[in-house]
């Protein structure tokens, strides 16, 4: 099959030798997004980027990745305007409560606190980044599972290779069964699954090598494939992806 810019995210990631290729979709999609917003092009600066990141602000995770770039003024700047809609709308709730007749609450939250952290809680749920991302990804499966019957290649590097995280070996199971038919669902499931309890065993074993290698007895044995084998054993049971760099710097 003729590659298109669909397609080419997701045939590249699986031939990455990897623990997960959706993981490295993702993974890719996410330093996109950080990109996009901080990087050469200062999308930030924008209007109409700055009033999406105003409403929505970014989760945790984002607020450390992006406060980790270099372009700190960037991130002061969106904060800032922000932080202008945040102090608005907390203001607009606090008015409105204290207006309300006071009442004793049933199991110790009142009024005013529960709609407050309904406001934080949609915040902190709230992502720009992470709404980039989501939406990419999603096309990204729905083109992996267009391919599947089509394209050879895909079958053969998914049988030959590491399968997924644990997330996103549930991801492609639950996908399979709505965009596969019967005979298509039932031999994915098949060798999905069989690739993924081998590399679990795989994994398994190397987790094993690697913790026995601090008994002196094995000191002087070779490490195998065990010597990152915490880093991918993470990656396989969480879904993230570690920066073999930065966790040893």
């Amino acid at each position: 099959m003729r590659e298109t810019i669909y397609t080419i995210p997701v045939m590249d990631a699986f031939r990455e030798d990897c623990e997960c290729a959706f993981c490295q979709m993702r993974h890719f999609l996410e330093q996109h997004a950080l990109d996009f917003i901080l990087g050469p092009s200062a999308s930030y600066m924008e209007s109409d980027i700055r009033e999406k990141t105003n409403a929505t602000g970014f989760c945790r995770r984002h607020y450390s990745m992006l406060f980790a770039m270099p372009n700190r003024l960037g991130v002061a700047l969106m904060a800032q305007t922000h932080l202008a809609d945040v102090r608005k709308a907390v203001g607009q709730i606090v008015k409105n409560t204290s207006k309300a007749k006071p009442r004793k609450p049933l199991f110790g939250a009142g009024e005013a606190s529960s709609t407050l952290s309904a406001y934080t809680d949609k915040l902190e749920k709230n992502c720009y980044v992470c709404d980039m991302m989501e939406s990419t990804f999603a096309k990204y499966v729905d083109t992996f599972f267009m391919l599947w019957p089509k394209e050879e290649e895909l079958r053969d590097l998914v049988k030959n290779g590491k399968g997924f995280c644990l997330p996103h070996f549930a991801l492609a199971m639950d996908a399979a069964a709505g965009q596969l038919n019967g005979a298509q669902y039932e031999s994915f499931v098949t060798l999905v699954t069989e690739v993924q309890m081998a590399n679990l065993t795989r994994m398994q074993e190397d987790i094993d090598w690697f913790i026995q290698k601090f008994d002196y007895r094995f000191r002087e044995e070779p490490w195998k494939n065990s010597k990152d084998a915490v880093r991918r054993l993470i990656q396989k049971l969480s879904a993230e992806v570690i920066d073999e760099e930065k966790s040893q710097s």
